[in-house]
């Protein structure tokens, strides 16, 4: 019986230990991408673990954009309709 019970700690210890270690990888939520109409390195670095200036300041603004991050984002994307165009 204890064995059972110390063997079904061990399972659950793991468990819990691999969900830990896997935290870090979901950090970045596609949903926000789809809020804003934005790719998702607009708010991260490409590693997708660390925030960016624009991410930081999303963030910080529970999620939502203000009017001077707006004008920086409709200013990202018109740089790279023309990069798009050009290259």
């Amino acid at each position: 019986m204890t064995h059972r019970i110390h063997r079904n700690g061990l399972i659950f210890a793991a468990t819990i230990l691999l969900g830990l270690s896997l935290a870090d990888i979901a950090l970045a939520t596609p949903s926000f991408s789809r809020q804003v109409n934005a790719d998702c390195r607009t708010c991260h670095f490409q590693s997708m673990h660390a925030l960016n200036k624009f991410g930081r300041a999303f963030k910080s603004n529970a999620f939502n954009l203000n009017k001077q991050m707006r004008q920086e984002l409709n200013q990202r994307r018109k740089s790279k309709a023309v990069t798009d165009r050009v290259g």
